[in-house]
C-alpha cells in the first residue's frame, strides 16, 4: 500500500472529503429525477406530490438524525473509523432503497442512507481541517465548499 505524506496526503484527504460533500446533492438530485419514471410511480402506486416529497426530503432528516448521533460515537471511534461506519450505513441505505417495493419501505430506506451520510458529513470537515496546515487550512475549506456548491451540477 502507498504510504502518502505532506502535500499528496493533504491532496488526497482534500479530493476526498469533497466528495463526501458532493455525495449528499448527488443523491437528492438523482432521487428527484427517479421520482418521475413511470417504473417508480408504478411501483409505489403513483404517490401524491405529498408523499413524494417525503420520499425525497425524508433523506435530509435522516442526515440531520446522523449528525446527531455522530456526536455521541465520534469522538471515541476516531475519524477514519467514523467515516468508514457512515459508508456502511450508507451503503445498507442504498441497497435498502435498491430492494423497496413499498413506500414505508422506501422511506426507511432513505432515513438509513441520510444517517449514513450525516455521519459522513458531520465528520470529514474536523478530518480534513486536522490534515491542513494552517496556511492551507482555507485554501482547502474553500474547495470544499467549491465542491459542495457544484453538487446540482453532477445531476
Amino acid at each position: 500500500m502507498v504510504q502518502l505524506h505532506g502535500p499528496a496526503l493533504l491532496g488526497a484527504v482534500t479530493t476526498l472529503t469533497s466528495l463526501g460533500f458532493l455525495m449528499i446533492g448527488y443523491d437528492n438530485g438523482l432521487m428527484g429525477g427517479l421520482i418521475t419514471t413511470p417504473s417508480f410511480l408504478r411501483t409505489f402506486n403513483t404517490p401524491g406530490s405529498n408523499v413524494t416529497a417525503t420520499i425525497v426530503a425524508i433523506y435530509d432528516a435522516g442526515a440531520f438524525l446522523g449528525a446527531l448521533v455522530t456526536s455521541t460515537f465520534g469522538e471515541k471511534l476516531g475519524r477514519r473509523k467514523t467515516i468508514a461506519v457512515g459508508v456502511v450505513v450508507m451503503i445498507i441505505g442504498a441497497l435498502l432503497q435498491a430492494t423497496a417495493y413499498a413506500r414505508a419501505h422506501m422511506l426507511v430506506a432513505r432515513i438509513v442512507s441520510g444517517m449514513g451520510m450525516g455521519v459522513i458529513n458531520s465528520t470529514v470537515p474536523v478530518f480534513q481541517s486536522e490534515f491542513s496546515p494552517k496556511a492551507k487550512r482555507g485554501l482547502c475549506k474553500s474547495l470544499k465548499s467549491f465542491f459542495g456548491a457544484r453538487k446540482g451540477l453532477v445531476n
